[in-house]
């Protein structure tokens, strides 16, 4: 047994694919093999190129991370004080089971997306995908998009063809969240109304003032409702994976609550600065010397440069 443990540890190490690092950062966060748009897009090394980091600077975040990734650094030998927590949750099967409020992490910095999980709002940083520039663009037509997770686990494989029977029948587009960046900011473009299972697919559509049916399992979800300040109710509750409730509520979606942001713009631009501010709080500190943005950020930042000029953190 301990021999099968030692090959199936090695074995892993060898298939896993190495880290991204760019400009000396190295980013930490789920890549998994299925694809996941939200888990790709949360990543800060889509918005930001940091200049002159400290030695062996890592970057965790944004998505779900169990204990927020304390452990999976001492699992990765990196140490806290050569690490920066942005933009992570977490997700508890129990909807109503909120996380414990967080005061200390063993990080250089720390922000996480749940802002009813921290004491100090100084922490509460939202996932930095709300830079995304797709997010400013408004509705081209009436369309509702079935914007469903990917993952065995949480969208089962017995309902798909009834989810396409009914996305057909009720003239609706149907993407999963293994798609492409461009396949969705497509779709989210042609879309006024989205139905969805998935984390992103509710944030990006509530930031971008969709109407949004959110179909929730688990306390991510609560977390996002509280964070845009929307009734924590209005979310349809949905077992992990359950594929007879997911159709269930599909089948009578008329009859479910749908979210809307009236200040959807006033919203996002508040998560924008956070993350903006989270980035100048680094450059303070001297852990990077200074970053400019990416092109995937939104033209409202086109010209933001933070000066490169300040101190470092010595190595």
């Amino acid at each position: 047994m301990k021999l099968l443990k030692t090959l199936k540890k090695k074995w892993s190490q060898k298939t896993s694919s190495p880290l991204p690092e760019e400009n000396g950062v190295t980013y930490l966060h789920h890549k998994p093999s299925r694809g996941n748009i939200g888990d790709l897009l949360c990543s800060p090394r889509h918005y930001f190129l940091f200049q002159r980091p400290i030695k062996g600077l890592h970057i965790v975040g944004g998505g779900v991370f169990v204990g927020l990734a304390v452990e999976k650094l001492k699992r990765n030998k990196i140490p806290g004080d050569r690490a920066v927590l942005w933009g992570a949750g977490q997700s508890l099967v129990d909807p109503e089971h909120t996380s414990a409020t967080v005061t200390e992490l063993p990080y250089l910095d720390w922000g996480i997306r749940d802002k009813a999980s921290v004491q100090d709002e100084h922490h509460f940083v939202p996932c930095c995908s709300c830079l995304h520039g797709m997010l400013d663009q408004p509705a081209q037509s009436q369309q509702t998009l079935l914007f469903l997770n990917a993952d065995p686990k949480i969208t089962a494989a017995s309902s798909l063809e009834t989810c396409r029977e009914l996305a057909e029948k009720n003239g609706w587009v149907l993407l999963f969240n293994n798609c492409s960046e461009v396949a969705f900011e497509k779709a989210l473009h042609a879309s006024e109304h989205i139905i969805t299972n998935s984390y992103h697919g509710s944030y990006w559509g509530l930031l971008a003032g969709r109407k949004v049916t959110m179909l929730g399992y688990s306390s991510k979800f609560i977390h996002l409702l509280t964070n845009v300040g929307l009734p924590t109710d209005h979310m349809v509750r949905i077992p992990r994976g359950d594929g007879p409730s997911l159709l269930q509520q599909l089948a009578t979606i008329d009859q479910a609550p749908v979210l809307l942001l009236t200040q959807a713009k006033n919203i996002l631009n508040q998560f924008r600065e956070r993350n903006l501010s989270f980035a100048n709080r680094l450059t303070d500190q001297g852990i990077v010397a200074g970053y400019t943005l990416k092109a995937r950020v939104t033209e409202q930042f086109s010209d933001w440069r933070y000066p490169t000029d300040q101190g470092r953190m010595e190595a």
